[in-house]
């Protein structure tokens, strides 16, 4: 008898090869809070349960009954309560990306899957990436699979684009906030926040959004990271960046990573030459591209607001960066970054979310 799908509570009924009988519903202790992707996620996994699929047992169903609890729990409390037709890609890779269990993971790619089949209701570009590869695989088992030359294209476009829009809204915003005459030399001259950050850095800033957000909201007209981002090159073009500079030399992440400005050896106004140490290996040399060249200089006239304002110590560091709401440390300037965006990013790239 196929398995169906109890009511109240949701749940589902099954007999198992053996002619063993549930009666189970999803949750017990905690009220469901999307009863309709619930429901159709229960309506995928009775396509999943024999004798149409091959979960036959009773410890199967507990297992994709946690799948269905853990992806309702965390939609719900990232403001998601709609139905499936109203999840999508970036929603779905966030979730899958913050180290989902892979039997989890495939589990729900399943059931969405199969419910997909029987009633249409995913989103076309949500559909490809419940088809997709795995985010999270057995790693003891299972290692990634290398992109194709098509994905590779694509996350090289995707980074491509991003750090040249941003390097365009930074020269617009830094050639807007740059004095026109010689009497626009104080603090209230030009009472913009591209001068206020150009001349003065973040931190006016951010002491002013903390004394009074709904003030500075009304002066600036938008919130922090808004203000700052032109002339601050935010977390994600700063990973940009470095995916692209990685795609340019095939300097490994953590050879990147590690770079300072110290280690750019300009060999004549055309070429660098580039001295990394590569985590376990001695230390490396690589004369650089033209490519790989421009898109240095690039990033270090990108970085320039950045780095005037930084911490002495860290002015040297390639990847100098600031995050106005602080670490748990209280550390806003930073120069390295975590290594979890970037993987994040880079899937994204690959399957088409630039």
């Amino acid at each position: 008898m196929p398995a169906t799908v109890t009511e109240d509570p949701l749940g589902l009924h099954c007999i198992f090869s053996d002619g063993a009988e549930i009666r189970q519903p999803v949750s017990v202790r905690k009220p469901i809070r999307n009863p309709l992707l619930v429901r159709t996620l229960l309506e995928g996994a009775t396509d999943l349960v024999h004798p149409h699929g091959r979960v036959d047992s009773a410890d199967s169903i507990s297992m994709h009954f946690t799948a269905i609890r853990q992806l309702d729990t965390w939609l719900a409390e990232a403001g998601f309560t709609g139905s499936a037709s109203g999840l999508t890609r970036a929603l779905l890779t966030q979730y899958w990306m913050s180290g989902v269990r892979p039997s989890l993971e495939s589990a729900q790619r399943a059931m969405l899957s199969c419910a997909d089949d029987e009633q249409r209701l995913l989103p076309s570009d949500v559909r490809a990436l419940v088809e997709g590869r795995l985010f999270n695989t057995n790693k003891r088992y299972e290692p990634h699979q290398p992109y194709t030359e098509t994905e590779w294209a694509r996350l090289i476009r995707t980074c491509r684009d991003e750090v040249d829009s941003a390097y365009r809204a930074f020269r617009s915003a830094r050639d807007q906030a740059a004095p026109h005459d010689g009497h626009q030399d104080s603090f209230r001259a030009r009472p913009t926040h591209h001068w206020l950050v150009l001349h003065h850095g973040p931190e006016p800033l951010v002491r002013e959004m903390a004394q009074d957000k709904w003030l500075f909201r009304a002066r600036y007209g938008a919130g922090l990271r808004a203000v700052l981002d032109p002339l601050i090159p935010p977390l994600d073009v700063i990973i940009a960046y470095r995916l692209l500079f990685g795609a340019y030399t095939g300097v490994v992440p953590d050879g990147i990573a590690e770079l300072g400005v110290g280690d750019l050896d300009w060999a004549g106004d055309a070429q660098i030459l580039l001295s990394y140490v590569k985590g376990r290996t001695a230390p490396e040399s690589l004369p650089l591209s033209r490519q790989a060249t421009r898109l240095l200089e690039q990033w270090l006239d990108h970085s320039s607001v950045a780095r005037r304002f930084a911490p002495e110590e860290l002015r040297d560091e390639l990847w100098v960066r600031f995050t106005p709401g602080g670490t748990r440390k209280g550390e806003r300037w930073l120069a390295k970054s975590p290594t979890q965006l970037i993987g994040l990013l880079v899937d994204q790239a690959a399957a088409g979310q630039g």
